[in-house]
């Protein structure tokens, strides 16, 4: 796994959405398809994701050859559930999106609506299953989910709800499975204080460290990596894109001497 296969597979998932667009013209100029392309085609976006899916791949390095059963809750497009079954060739992958959403502006303009769209296309040319869920229910049996993987989700949703959506998922992993909790943004976050302070789309929810640990009760799960992730911004992604090249190695160098101020937290753990 490294940062050229990653812009790989974006750029192939990126072909697929524009040959859907041929054919979807209502969707062109749709705020969450623009989103999806910057994600797509953003280097230090793609870059920070690299940098997620390079934990997990170390950390899963030996079960990468084994027939698991991978969840994607919150999956969005479906692209970080593409990318897990690039990692995890042998296993199924299920990207599972909501269609409610508690932050207030995703709560106004739902983005399942566009996305269900494209599912079928993305599951088709990907072999994963990407469908939609109500927010709360599940439609897997307890104890299905060898990984459930969540991807800048608890942010997203309200504070108050994330003990009961944890407990939720809990149940839907296997003991001895795992949750993989990535992009979560931090409190202490430098990012996320100058988007805060000159109103650059800072998130309405940030998270301290013990208020993500808290919501995995010690006598059920066992902490396996818990770590700070990502220095640098990935927006706005036109300047970005443009000094991806220093800001990448800036990332790594405020890696090396432990910067305090990280974006992100990474955390796995597993069900006992």
């Amino acid at each position: 796994m490294n940062y050229n296969k990653t812009r790989e597979i974006y750029s192939d998932i990126y072909k697929i959405l524009n040959d859907f667009l041929l054919t979807n013209k209502d969707l062109e100029s749709n705020y969450y398809i623009n989103g999806a392309k910057n994600i797509l085609t953003n280097k230090v976006n793609i870059y920070i994701d690299y940098t997620n899916f390079l934990e997990i791949y170390r950390f899963f390095y030996p079960l990468l050859k084994n027939a698991l059963n991978i969840l994607d809750l919150g999956c969005g497009l479906g692209d970080k559930a593409v990318v897990m079954k690039q990692i995890f060739t042998l296993s199924k992958i299920y990207g599972v999106e909501t269609n409610t959403n508690d932050d207030s502006y995703h709560k106004e303009n739902l983005p399942y609506k566009i996305f269900e769209r494209i599912y079928p296309t993305m599951s088709d040319n990907f072999n994963i299953n990407l469908s939609l869920y109500d927010g709360y229910n599940l439609d897997f049996s307890n104890n299905t989910f060898d990984i459930a993987f969540l991807y800048a989700i608890i942010e997203h949703i309200l504070p108050s709800n994330r003990k009961n959506f944890i407990n939720a998922i809990s149940q839907k992993v296997k003991r001895g499975g795992y949750v993989v909790i990535t992009r979560c943004p931090r409190y202490y976050s430098l990012t996320e204080f100058i988007a805060r302070k000159f109103k650059l789309g800072a998130h309405q929810w940030v998270l301290k460290k013990q208020e993500l640990l808290s919501l995995f009760d010690e006598d059920l799960f066992d902490i396996m990596v818990f770590k700070k992730l990502s220095n640098i911004p990935a927006n706005p992604a036109k300047i970005m894109n443009k000094i991806s090249f220093l800001l990448i190695y800036l990332d790594r160098f405020f890696n090396f001497i432990k910067w305090p101020f990280s974006s992100d937290y990474f955390l796995i753990v597993r069900k006992k």
